[in-house]
């Protein structure tokens, strides 16, 4: 598997699944290898961003971290990943976080947001 495109969603029961993502209009499935898959939900996919934060974690679409004592959300703007200041409109290179620390994600801390 190319780990760059390793994604990880939610499945049914709310456990974390990581692997390669097939989605169409009435599903999406993550299969971690390809004897097992799992279903999931669409909206809490995200792809790993090919980054780590300082204790080696993988930093994936929508986790969010901390760097220099602020707040950040990790999102794709197109051509990359970027991390977006909580509230602002300011995106930075998420390759230039070499502090940052992945403190949790939007799909499971949402009191997160209103930290800043």
């Amino acid at each position: 598997m190319n780990n760059f495109r390793e994604y990880r969603a939610k499945n049914r029961d709310g456990a974390w699944v990581y692997g390669s993502l097939v989605c169409n209009d009435s599903f999406c499935k993550i299969y971690p290898n390809n004897a097992i898959h799992y279903d999931v939900i669409a909206t809490t996919v995200g792809q790993w961003t090919g980054t780590y934060d300082k204790n080696d974690t993988k930093v994936y679409e929508g986790d969010i971290i901390r760097a220099e004592n602020r707040l950040f959300i990790v999102v794709f703007e197109a051509p990359q990943f970027c991390a977006k200041e909580i509230d602002k409109n300011i995106f930075y290179l998420l390759s230039l976080k070499e502090y940052m620390e992945v403190v949790g994600n939007i799909y499971d801390d949402v009191w997160m947001m209103d930290l800043n």
